[in-house]
């Protein structure tokens, strides 16, 4: 038909060329998404000053990156020098806002309160019987931090990347940190946090024969000896 009409009227029609869309281009994968390591940043007693007081203006605690950041500068600065950080940490409002009035106290040298469990009567349908309210381990692990300030090295429990998960060649690195410093003891829901962290989820067998063989030569007691709580 198209040569035909093309004769009658003496043209020359060109083909147009016609390309067909390609459809289901094979696509690379792409690469998987690695969780940032978590970082302190600079640390320095203006910075941390810079961040009590940020945390500060919080009504409630609140378990988060910017917390654990916190946490972990102080922590170190009052390990190296504790005079320093009280001067850091000296502007703590009284009240516990941001869940810091035990280290407040400490900052002010002030005599620092035990560690309670709440006891209390209630009434069960039957009778009045004494209940004990134990606290959190997040609370525990951040009271007895603030009683102990300059204590501890570093804490077990920091996150390694952002997500607060802890590698275990971190846990472990941390751990013989204590040993080399002379220390008998660990702070019990400092590990126990850190351990709730643990990201083990493919560690190959040369990893667990490497971390076993450092592990065994850790003497840290948590009420029992840490070597022995290894083995068992």
């Amino acid at each position: 038909m198209q040569g035909s009409i093309e004769k009658a009227w003496g043209l020359e029609i060109e083909d147009e060329d016609v390309k067909e869309e390609l459809q289901g281009l094979w696509r690379e994968t792409p690469k998987l998404w690695e969780v940032p390591r978590f970082e302190l940043g600079e640390i320095s007693s203006e910075r941390l000053t810079d961040l009590v007081s940020d945390i500060s203006k919080r009504k409630d605690y609140i378990a988060d990156l910017f917390f654990e950041r916190f946490i972990a500068m102080a922590n170190y600065i009052a390990y190296t020098n504790s005079d320093e950080a009280k001067m850091s940490l000296a502007g703590i409002p009284n009240g516990d806002a941001g869940g810091l009035r035990t280290l407040g106290r400490w900052a002010k040298n002030l005599e620092m309160n035990m560690i309670k469990d709440t006891k209390e009567n209630v009434w069960n349908g039957e009778q009045e019987v004494l209940k004990i309210r134990y606290h959190d381990l997040m609370y525990m692990r951040r009271e007895l931090l603030f009683n102990s300030m300059g204590k501890w090295p570093c804490l077990l429990s920091t996150p390694s990347y952002v997500d607060l998960s802890i590698s275990l060649n971190d846990l472990v690195e941390r751990l013989s940190i204590y040993e080399d410093k002379n220390l008998s003891y660990v702070s019990e829901p400092d590990l126990q946090l850190a351990i709730t962290r643990l990201e083990i989820e493919h560690p190959s067998d040369i990893d667990i024969k490497k971390h076993i063989e450092k592990l065994k030569k850790i003497d840290l007691k948590n009420r029992t000896s840490f070597r022995r709580s290894v083995k068992g």
